[in-house]
């Protein structure tokens, strides 16, 4: 067996509640060692019969070894389900990429866009984040050219079928952080594809208000059409005065956004296959 490491266990919806708490961490060494730890606490039992386990928001074998600070969410049914064999991506799975998030450990935007990532994961796509420090160490953009540490940003973006943007709402409209990574796509002009073309575009937006939600939402969605991107039927908006990220209608919204990108995914893939 590989030798244990201490990783960070995150726990979703009903988890949540029957572990009492968000998140802890464990010394384990692979993700049936983390399952057998949680299921030997009785409240944890039936859960971790049911539950998808997934690292760094990707499926992994259960005998995988674990990297010391790998995150580990444990999603019930109800926020994913348990996976089958075939659950796992393959090389050819729909690439969905999720930016945004903010700079804070504690953020729920962060939160909820890694809800989606593993929820589309467990559909069994490919995922991507680009977040918090990797946003906030991007240079305004100016144009005149790919800048090195916006490469990854570009390149990941170019490949993607989907991408879901979270941002908080701040004064109505998106977080500065998060649209100075969006003017970076810029550089996306003249490709085949230009800019968000043939992508559908998540949104989740929290903010602490009503209002606050609803005029950030519009406002990313202009800025995806803007992009020629598809925004999702459905945009999540989380009113923090309000609303817990764990709370079901929440994590069951998400769980619908998480459907339509995949659903759209598996449509545009159809349309660019060969005739027969």
């Amino acid at each position: 067996m590989a030798d244990s490491v201490t990783v960070l266990v995150r726990f979703w919806a009903g988890a949540r509640r029957a572990a009492g708490h968000d998140e802890e961490t464990l010394s384990a060494a692979t993700v049936a060692h983390v399952r057998d730890l949680l299921a030997a606490r009785p409240e944890l039992t039936k859960i971790c019969a049911v539950a998808s386990f997934l690292v760094d928001g990707q499926q992994a074998a259960p005998d995988a070894p674990l990297r010391a600070g790998a995150e580990v969410d444990v999603l019930p049914p109800f926020a994913g389900g348990a996976p089958s064999d075939s659950d796992t991506p393959a090389d050819g799975a729909p690439l969905i990429v999720g930016i945004g998030g903010s700079t804070s450990a504690v953020s729920t935007t962060g939160r909820m866009l890694d809800l989606c990532l593993a929820e589309v994961a467990a559909a069994g796509a490919r995922t991507e984040r680009i977040v918090g420090a990797e946003l906030a160490g991007l240079p305004i953009y100016t144009g005149g050219g790919v800048h090195p540490r916006a490469h990854r940003l570009v390149e990941t973006v170019r490949a993607a079928d989907c991408v879901v943007i979270a941002t908080p709402g701040y004064h109505g409209g998106m977080s500065g952080l998060v649209k100075n990574a969006i003017d970076h796509l810029e550089e996306l002009r003249d490709d085949a594809r230009p800019y968000l073309t043939d992508r559908a575009v998540g949104v989740i937006v929290t903010a602490a208000g009503w209002q606050a939600c609803g005029t950030t939402l519009v406002s990313v969605r202009s800025t995806i059409h803007a992009l020629r991107g598809w925004p999702t039927p459905l945009g999540v908006t989380v009113n923090s005065a309000e609303q817990l990220s764990e709370d079901d209608s929440v994590v069951g919204a998400v769980r619908v956004l998480a459907g339509q990108l995949i659903q759209f995914a598996a449509w545009q893939r159809a349309l660019r296959a060969p005739a027969r």
